[in-house]
């Protein structure tokens, strides 16, 4: 999805994808959107 432009930092009712990777203890998905610019929800607020 991010090769084809996905919005990385879309909000939906659980946050960014960054939030869930994050709320989920999921740190390869973290890491991994944090390096294409992934952000938390409130720091796009």
């Amino acid at each position: 999805l991010l090769a084809h432009g996905a919005d990385i930092n879309a909000i939906g009712n659980d946050g960014t994808a960054l939030d869930i990777a994050i709320n989920r203890n999921n740190s390869a998905a973290a890491d991994l959107l944090r390096h294409h610019g992934g952000r938390r929800a409130n720091e796009l607020r």
